[in-house]
């Protein structure tokens, strides 16, 4: 009995080598191997070009969005037209004492040399100066100063522009008016103390334009309102806002 069994089991083992012998073949001996043609169909791939153009030359910048900015006028696409698509265009590029960092969102250095002096008041106004960098220019060559961040500022006031952004930059309601106290020095008058929404968060970071080439087109602008009387500020919104 135990004989039947040993053969029984040698039988069944060498049911499992023999196939497996079969698969291996002869040692060192390769299998053959039969090539099967597979037809595949391939996307045609565009190439990419046979030299990159480097980015210091190319002075096009490109950026897909869902509509077109309504206005590339600066006073115009931060006003009654504005947009956020106006905004992702448009705001990047401006110049401003002060902007964002892109990581934290703090208040960094832009168009100041320096941070803005601490308030001082002044009678019934208080006043604060900041001091520009040196060397920076327009896109037509002209040297940027003190002058171009005082007109903007005087500007956005005697037109009393209230609509978009303009208002949360330079709010009539506390903001005087500004002067340049010298080619790199702003003074910037507030006729209310302000907070830091109205200063650090407010005015220094409103986008600063050219005053040679929009003075022109704003005088020509302001001559039908000559004799309008601006509105006084809300007392009430002033001192809720203080």
């Amino acid at each position: 009995m135990f004989r039947n069994r040993s053969l029984l089991l040698i039988g069944l083992t060498a049911l499992v080598v023999l196939p497996v012998s079969a698969c291996a073949g002869k040692i060192g001996t390769p299998n053959p191997v039969t090539s099967t043609a597979v037809t595949t169909r391939s996307a045609a791939i565009t190439p990419p070009p046979a030299t990159a153009t480097p980015l210091g030359n190319n002075k096009v910048y490109k950026m897909g969005i869902f509509a077109e900015p309504t206005s590339i006028n600066f006073w115009q696409a931060n006003g009654t037209g504005n947009t956020v698509w106006n905004a992702y265009v448009l705001l990047p590029m401006r110049l401003s004492l002060y902007s964002l960092s892109d990581q934290r969102n703090q208040l960094i250095l832009s168009a100041a040399s320096d941070w803005a002096s601490p308030l001082v008041q002044e009678g019934d106004q208080w006043s604060q100066t900041v001091p520009l960098k040196k060397g920076i220019t327009w896109s037509d060559g002209t040297p940027f100063t003190a002058k171009d961040v005082a007109f903007t500022i005087n500007t956005v006031l005697e037109f009393g522009l209230v609509s978009g952004n303009w208002q949360a930059w330079v709010d009539y309601n506390y903001v005087d008016s500004a002067n340049a106290v010298d080619d790199y020095t702003v003074r910037i008058v507030y006729h209310a103390r302000p907070g830091i929404a109205r200063t650090d968060w407010g005015v220094l970071q409103t986008p600063i334009l050219c005053e040679h080439f929009w003075a022109p087109k704003v005088a020509e602008a302001a001559a039908p309102l000559k004799g309008v009387v601006r509105p006084a500020p809300d007392a009430n919104q002033t001192a809720y806002q203080a």
